[in-house]
């Protein structure tokens, strides 16, 4: 349990990253990283 939360918190800041870097996919990568959150969040409470 604790690789696949940090694996999803590794990928959510790599996408934070390119959030900041590349303005023309910031919608899909908000989508992600929201899909992140959630699963973050439910590995956390797990």
């Amino acid at each position: 349990m604790k690789r696949r939360l940090e694996a999803l918190v590794k990928e959510r800041d790599q996408l934070l990253d390119e959030w900041a870097n590349d303005k023309d996919s910031r919608l899909k990568l908000l989508v992600r990283i929201m899909d992140l959150e959630d699963e973050i969040a439910a590995e956390k409470s797990a």
